[in-house]
């Protein structure tokens, strides 16, 4: 399934651990923008010029400015709270490879794959994905563990 912008504007999910299954996937795309770096630096204050200065980076051989690695993981913060599983969890670990850089005015798309349900446990782990569809390659991969908060 995949998430438009009007969709992910007006709704959060609200899937319960009942309405999740394994096999399940959700995506959803998004542009880096310049503006997206230099706020995410903003809050965090992580200013390195490899993240601010274009020609700081490319004279260190990238392609220009470098996303944050941690502004990826926020990406799929937000594939967790928002629709997969939506407003009835909490993320509980993550763990994320970086494969690729991912520079300004990429368009990446994340995705989420429900790997195993624990309905003892109230858990569920997803494999996530983040593939940069400018440079066709997978940015970052890896696993994430999330416990279900609704009382049902």
């Amino acid at each position: 399934m995949k998430i438009n912008r009007l969709n992910e504007l007006n709704a959060v999910s609200r899937f319960t651990i009942a309405d999740v299954f394994e096999g399940q996937s959700l995506s959803f795309d998004t542009t880096i923008t310049e503006m997206m770096i230099d706020t995410f630096a903003l809050l965090i204050g992580d200013i390195s010029p490899l993240h601010m200065d274009h020609h700081f980076a490319i004279q260190r051989g990238f392609k220009g400015r470098v996303v944050h690695g941690a502004l990826l993981c926020g990406l799929v913060s937000r594939l967790i709270g928002v629709h997969l599983p939506g407003q009835n969890c909490l993320l509980h670990s993550m763990n994320i490879k970086y494969t690729m850089p991912t520079y300004a005015y990429d368009l990446v798309r994340t995705t989420g794959k429900v790997e195993h349900i624990s309905v003892a446990a109230r858990a569920m782990t997803l494999q996530v994905e983040i593939f940069n569809s400018t440079s066709q390659s997978i940015a970052a991969n890896g696993k994430v563990v999330v416990g279900f908060t609704d009382n049902v």
